[in-house]
C-alpha cells in the first residue's frame, strides 16, 4: 500500500509525493497537466534520498521534452531525416 508521508512538494511545476511502501520509501511525481504520476519505479532508504531522486526525475524529464522540440525543428525544417530523428530520440 502507498502511504504518502509528506504534504505535496512542488518543483518545476511537479508536484512530489513521497510515501512509505514497507520500509522503502518511493515517489511519485504529477505533471500538473496530467492525471497520472510517473516515477522511476525504484525504492530507496529514507526520504531525503527519494526526494533527491524525484528531483533528478524531473530534471531528466524536462531536459528530454526540451530536447525532443529542438530534434522535432529539426525535422521539420528538413535538418536532419526521419532516421536521424529516430536515433536522436530513442532515450533507451
Amino acid at each position: 500500500m502507498f502511504n504518502a508521508l509528506s504534504n505535496a512538494i512542488f518543483y518545476h511545476g511537479w508536484q512530489i509525493e513521497i510515501a512509505a511502501y514497507q520500509e522503502e520509501f518511493q515517489f511519485r511525481c504529477y505533471r500538473s497537466n496530467f492525471l497520472d504520476y510517473s516515477n522511476d519505479g525504484l525504492a530507496y532508504d529514507n526520504i531525503n534520498t527519494a526526494l533527491m531522486a524525484a528531483y533528478t526525475f524531473i530534471d531528466r524529464e524536462i531536459a528530454i521534452h526540451a530536447i525532443l522540440g529542438i530534434i522535432g525543428e529539426w525535422l521539420l525544417t528538413d535538418q536532419i531525416n526521419d532516421e536521424e530523428y529516430w536515433n536522436l530520440t530513442n532515450f533507451d
